[in-house]
C-alpha cells in the first residue's frame, strides 16, 4: 500500500485522493503489480536519497530492457513526468 502523499506522485492516482486522505483501492488496469511495486519503491528510496540524480542512474541501470519498457507503459499511464523522462532518457542512452 502506498501512503496518500507518494500516491500524489502519480498524477492518474491523485485525483482520486480526498483530502483526508482515506485509504481505499484504486484500480490500475494497465499497471501490473510488479511494476507498481517497483515505482512505490523508487519514490520511496528517491525522497531520501542523498543525490536524486545518481540515485536516478543506478535505478535505471539496474533495470534490464523488458523491465525498462513495462515501466515506462506504468509511468505514462500513472502520468509520472519525471520517472517517463528519466526511463526515455535511459531508452536513448542504451541506443
Amino acid at each position: 500500500m502506498a501512503s496518500p502523499s507518494l500516491s500524489k506522485e502519480m498524477k492518474a492516482v491523485e485525483i482520486f485522493i480526498d483530502d483526508d486522505d482515506k485509504a481505499f483501492i484504486i484500480p490500475l488496469p494497465e499497471v501490473s503489480s510488479q511494476d507498481l511495486v517497483k515505482i512505490i519503491e523508487y519514490c520511496k528510496q528517491r525522497r531520501t536519497a542523498a543525490n536524486a540524480k545518481d540515485f536516478d542512474a543506478e535505478f535505471a541501470k539496474a533495470l534490464n530492457n523488458k523491465e525498462l519498457l513495462s515501466l515506462i507503459a506504468a509511468a505514462n499511464y500513472l502520468n509520472m513526468a519525471d520517472l517517463l523522462d528519466l526511463l526515455s532518457q535511459c531508452i536513448v542512452d542504451r541506443v
